[in-house]
């Protein structure tokens, strides 16, 4: 090899050692915007899970106190027999007896 082609070779190796550097960076910068638009979604995603979360939440405790209340109501005997009477007629009518 002669001293020109070994000149303009080292000269094609550090231009493609400086390309190849070059595009190491610019894939490193794709990839860092890439993690931070799936970082940004997943953040999105987690928010949305939990305001649905919150709301699911809210009507299932609402379900939960209505049973809760039914249930210490039906252990309570406050003898209703003597105070609403099933209409004899009509199966679907309630009458209130009070005392006046």
């Amino acid at each position: 090899m002669t001293d020109t082609e070994k000149e303009t070779w080292m000269q094609k190796r550090k231009q493609a050692q400086q390309e190849f550097k070059q595009k190491v960076e610019e894939d490193a910068e794709v990839e860092k915007r890439e993690f931070k638009a799936r970082q940004t979604e997943a953040k999105e995603l987690r928010k949305a899970a939990r305001i649905a979360f919150r709301e699911n939440q809210e009507r299932c405790f609402k379900r939960l106190f209505k049973v809760t209340v039914g249930m210490m109501c039906m252990t309570c005997d406050a003898n209703f027999g003597e105070f609403i009477k099933q209409d004899a007629t009509n199966a679907n009518q309630w009458s209130l007896n009070m005392k006046r």
